[in-house]
């Protein structure tokens, strides 16, 4: 069988296709040069250099924009592409130029799908949409929801979309990740390491909650003996907010800003004795919060988490069997995160260590990718069999 992903949000697709290699299967990547510094392989993937990709991994220019060409010129210029039995591609814009083609296509949601121009649109007259290229990407959206041979989820909030727009045709899957022995034990000594807070999710108020963070600690800062630290990234649309709240809430001197981070450096400070990693909070969707990025990776690093978790949610078990061992906020409010802070601050260090060390075990049992990348084999195939008839 030979599968082709498209784009590679996360590097998701990147580890698939590898994944996929490895368990006996014909795999390439296609992602287009331009494609931004954190979405390509070496970003994540510490064995390559910057700029080098491995033989899987091939530059294309994607099938953007390209609907109204004819289908015989579709078919030379993505004959590459096309070259498969299976499209698994992470972005609903890359299949826009493919799905009349009789080729089995998925399209694989991992948390862009309720900020799609089609979805926004359901909130609004589409006649009051006065950007062209945002029409155009509302009507490609619609035309791949409903040609799609499979939709994937991989978030809480994004099922309720899923069901109304592909129901038959949803499949509702964890991202897979690499849990390698060694993860998941943290140095338990953190004598002259003062209490370390780290919040790498992006500056994006109404979906991240970071000013309801800074708040939160703001108020916890003045409770202890000794003043704790919070570092943040410096990235994301809200970014100059975020600095000026820390001003004014006074918090200068014990926040840092670091730089954008490469995965291997994620980790790395994720591991630093007496660091808890804190991640979102999120206003938009608080009845249906999902496990993000950051805190699937402080759970395979072992580090202790705050996070927010709807584990009340309806769909929750549709996603996941168990809630995982970190210090849960199941509302987005400053106190709720307040009282997260204040439990996970009056726990011993290597008290924490432990509820790091069965996250890990948590996640390997939910999202080790030996475990879920057969889940995803078996959905290539037997969409590649439905397409047969």
């Amino acid at each position: 069988m030979k599968v082709h992903f498209l784009g590679n949000t996360c590097n998701y697709a990147y580890w698939m296709a590898k994944w996929c290699i490895e368990l006996g299967l014909e795999a390439k990547l296609f992602i287009s040069p331009n494609t931004i510094e954190r979405d390509m392989p070496w970003w994540d993937d510490d064995s390559l250099v910057k700029g080098e990709i491995p033989e899987f991994v091939k530059y294309v220019e994607m099938p953007f924009g390209k609907e109204f060409l004819s289908k015989k010129k579709l078919a030379f210029l993505y004959r590459d592409i096309l070259d498969c039995d299976v499209i698994h591609s992470f972005s609903p814009d890359l299949l826009g130029g493919l799905t009349n083609f009789d080729i089995p296509m998925i399209y694989h949601s991992v948390g862009d799908l309720d900020k799609h121009p089609y979805i926004v649109a359901r909130e609004k007259p589409l006649k009051n949409i006065l950007d062209l290229r945002e029409i155009f990407r509302v009507w490609r959206f619609r035309k791949v929801l409903k040609e799609v041979d499979q939709l994937i989820l991989s978030q809480l909030y994004e099922i309720p979309y899923g069901q109304q727009f592909c129901s038959g045709r949803l499949s509702i899957l964890p991202v897979p990740y690499n849990i390698v022995p060694e993860t998941g034990e943290l140095e338990k000594d953190s004598t002259n390491h003062p209490l370390r807070f780290f919040a790498p999710a992006r500056q994006m108020w109404g979906f991240k909650g970071n000013d309801l963070l800074l708040n939160a600690f703001s108020e916890l800062r003045s409770e202890l003996p000794v003043e704790p630290l919070l570092e943040l990234i410096e990235w994301g649309p809200d970014l100059e907010r975020s600095k000026k709240l820390v001003e004014e809430l006074g918090l200068t001197p014990c926040v840092k800003w670091l730089p954008v981070l490469t995965k291997k450096d994620l980790y790395n400070e994720m591991s630093k004795p007496g660091t808890i990693v804190v991640d979102q909070f999120i206003r938009s969707f608080s009845d249906s919060a999902a496990l993000g990025g950051v805190s699937r990776d402080a759970l395979m690093i072992g580090a202790p988490l705050i996070t927010h978790i709807s584990i009340d949610s309806p769909y929750f078990e549709q996603l996941h069997k168990n809630a995982p061992p970190a210090f849960t906020v199941t509302e987005p409010t400053v106190e709720a995160i307040l009282a997260k802070l204040q439990e996970a601050a009056a726990i011993s260090w290597p008290e924490l260590c432990e509820i790091g060390r069965k996250g890990t075990e948590w996640l390997r049992d939910e999202h080790d990718w030996r475990n879920v990348m057969p889940e995803y084999i078996k959905l290539y195939r037997s969409v590649i069999k439905q397409s047969k008839f």
